[in-house]
């Protein structure tokens, strides 16, 4: 698991939030509700919002 130290927050779907991890089969979310785990897959498929954090 990678953690990142530039944080990016993302829209997927109807989830939002900022990765605070990646690797080769999921990703973690932190939401306003707590902490999601969202396969790969997914992100790939889905059309996926970047915002950068300064």
């Amino acid at each position: 698991m990678t953690f990142l130290k530039k944080l990016c927050f993302i829209i997927i779907g109807k989830l939002e939030g900022t990765v605070i991890g990646i690797d080769s089969i999921s990703m973690i979310l932190k939401t306003k509700k707590g902490k999601v785990v969202i396969p790969i897959k997914k992100v790939v498929e889905k059309t996926v919002k970047v915002e950068e954090q300064l």
